[in-house]
C-alpha cells in the first residue's frame, strides 16, 4: 500500500508542485483528495504500528493527510507541494556520506512546521499563520530556484 501511493505521489509531482490550490480544476482537486485520503490511512497505520522512527520518510510524505476532519483542502495542499521540495532535500542530503540523521531531519522539519496547520491543536493557533507564510514562502522560493530565478551566489 505504501510503495503504491509513493508511485502515485511522484508521478503526480509534475501535476501538482507548480500550480496553486485555487488553480486547480476538478480532476486535479479530485486526485489530489484521492491522495489525501490515502495519505492518512498510510500515515494512521505508521503511528499505529509504532513506526514512526522507521518510516520518517513515508510519514512526512502523507503528513498532509493527518487530519481529514479538518476539511481544509487548501492548507493541506500547501503542505503536499512543500513536501515534494522536502523530498528533493532529502534526495540532495542523501547523497552525502554519512547523512542518515540530516535525511530525517529534513523530514522532521516538515512535519515540525505543518503541526499547527494540521493538526488544529488549540495551543497552537497562534502559529498557524506563521507557519502557513514560512511554507508559502519555501515553495516560491523553490521554484525560483528550479526555474533559475535565485542562486546560491545572491546570498553574498
Amino acid at each position: 500500500m505504501e510503495q503504491q501511493f509513493l508511485d502515485q505521489y511522484h508521478q503526480c509531482k509534475t501535476r501538482f508542485v507548480a500550480k496553486e490550490f485555487d488553480d486547480l480544476d476538478h480532476e486535479d482537486l479530485k486526485a489530489f483528495q484521492h491522495l489525501r485520503h490515502r495519505a492518512r490511512q498510510i500515515f494512521k497505520s505508521i503511528i499505529r504500528d509504532r513506526k514512526l522512527g522507521e518510516k520518517y520518510d513515508v510519514a512526512a510524505l502523507t503528513y498532509f493527510g493527518v487530519d481529514l476532519e479538518f476539511k481544509n483542502d487548501n492548507v493541506s495542499y500547501l503542505v503536499f507541494r512543500s513536501s515534494y521540495f522536502i523530498y528533493a532535500l532529502y534526495e540532495k542530503i542523501a547523497e552525502l556520506a554519512d547523512s542518515q540523521a540530516k535525511q530525517k531531519e529534513v523530514f522532521d522539519l516538515l512535519r515540525f512546521i505543518a503541526k499547527p496547520l494540521i493538526q488544529n491543536i488549540e495551543a497552537e493557533l497562534d502559529l498557524k499563520d506563521e507557519s502557513q507564510r514560512l511554507l508559502q514562502c519555501f515553495i516560491q522560493y523553490m521554484l525560483k530556484l528550479k526555474d533559475g530565478l535565485v542562486t546560491f551566489s545572491d546570498w553574498d
